[in-house]
């Protein structure tokens, strides 16, 4: 998936369809009332520092594990309408740059934080990207439903939404909204496809534009 800023593994083993009963793949909601809350809640581990430019935080961690053996994660949070939650790993400068698009932003939001890589290549613009889509208070009834580490993104096409997951694997939750409530209709790991939501009954006219975030459809740009 371009642009993500989260050193996410994809997750080979697929998410069966689900109905609003089914679990979730994690059992701790990431919503929560401090951005403190939804880092730890995401990865564990203890808080070193917190720095908060508007609607967007950045929690230093202390022995934080994401895919990985304990070690300092700097986990990038965003304010929702239903509270904050983890939306990436701050790791690139790159990745980070394509989330946050503001330098003074970014430059407050890492200050006496850990460093970010830089490779040897200029950062690159990539079509797409991490983005939420849809009235805020369609992506925090959505948000709320992800369980996962990390949610990247929502895209809503009412009455349909993709939500994009990430720890312990990968990939996009489809939502439908059914007499006003939204739902989880299926997941899946890896990268979602115009193929794969006709398989779970999405029209075609709503395919193009829920993929904006995975770039498999040329229409939808």
């Amino acid at each position: 998936m371009p642009g993500f800023v989260v050193r996410c593994i994809i997750a080979a083993a697929a998410l069966l369809a689900a109905s609003p009963g089914d679990a979730r793949p994690y059992g701790e909601p990431t919503i929560a009332t401090t951005p403190q809350v939804t880092a730890t809640n995401s990865v564990g581990g203890t808080v070193v520092r917190t720095n908060v430019v508007g609607s967007y935080a950045v929690v230093l961690i202390h022995g934080g594990q994401y895919e990985s053996p304990p070690e300092d994660l700097m986990i990038l949070t965003e304010h929702f309408l239903s509270g904050w939650q983890s939306i990436a790993i701050v790791y690139d400068d790159c990745d980070f740059t394509r989330l946050i698009g503001n330098a003074a932003t970014r430059a407050a939001l890492l200050r006496d934080m850990l460093p970010t890589h830089h490779g040897p290549e200029p950062c690159r613009a990539v079509p797409g990207g991490e983005h939420d889509i849809g009235s805020a208070t369609d992506i925090a009834a959505i948000r709320s439903l992800e369980l996962a580490a990390l949610v990247p993104s929502v895209v809503v096409v009412d009455p349909y939404a993709l939500g994009q997951w990430a720890g312990g694997g990968g990939g996009p939750h489809l939502f439908e909204k059914t007499n006003g409530r939204w739902n989880l209709v299926a997941g899946t790991g890896g990268e979602a496809d115009a193929e794969w939501l006709a398989s779970k009954g999405v029209p075609e006219r709503y395919r193009c534009a829920l993929l904006y975030n995975f770039i498999r459809c040329p229409t939808s740009r």
